[in-house]
C-alpha cells in the first residue's frame, strides 16, 4: 500500500476576527426547568425488559435536557401507559420517584424508576397530565 495521502477535502480556515466572534458568542441557556440529564431505570416489567439482568445497560434510559413533565411523558411512553394507570411514590435515599402500576388501584408493582430529577416536579407533571385543564405545568 502507498504512504500517499487520498484525496482529503480542502481545508478550511476561521479568520481571527470569525473566531473572535464565535468565542464572544453567548452560550444559549436551556429554558426554565429543563435538567441536563434524568436517568430512569426500568423494571422487569417494563416493555421489552423481561428477562433482562438488574445491572443490564438495557434497563436504562437517559434522557437529555428536558423538563419533568416532558421526560414523564417520555418514560409512560416507555411503559406503554397513560397518566392515569400509574401511581408515583418519591423515594428519599437515593433520591427518585418510582412509578407503580396503578391497576388495580393500589398495586405495587414497580415499573421504573425516575432519578436527578425533584420529585415534587415529577408529582407536579403527573398532576398536570391528570388534570390539563386545571395545570399549565
Amino acid at each position: 500500500m502507498s504512504a500517499r495521502r487520498s484525496s482529503a477535502e480542502p481545508r478550511t480556515f476561521v479568520t481571527r476576527d470569525e473566531a473572535a466572534r464565535a468565542a464572544a458568542a453567548p452560550t444559549p441557556a436551556p429554558r426554565p426547568g429543563v435538567l441536563r440529564t434524568i436517568d430512569v431505570h426500568l423494571s422487569a416489567l417494563a416493555p421489552g425488559c423481561d428477562g433482562l439482568p438488574l445491572a443490564s445497560d438495557g434497563r436504562w434510559r437517559t434522557l437529555w435536557w428536558k423538563t419533568p413533565k416532558t421526560a414523564l411523558r417520555i418514560v409512560l411512553a416507555f411503559l406503554e401507559r397513560r397518566p392515569e394507570q400509574v401511581r408515583l411514590r418519591p423515594i428519599g435515599r437515593p433520591a427518585c420517584v418510582e412509578i407503580h402500576d396503578g391497576e388495580p388501584d393500589g398495586a405495587t408493582c414497580l415499573l421504573a424508576l425516575i432519578f436527578d430529577a425533584p420529585a415534587a416536579a415529577v408529582q407536579a407533571a403527573h398532576d398536570a397530565l391528570l388534570n390539563p385543564h386545571r395545570s399549565a405545568a
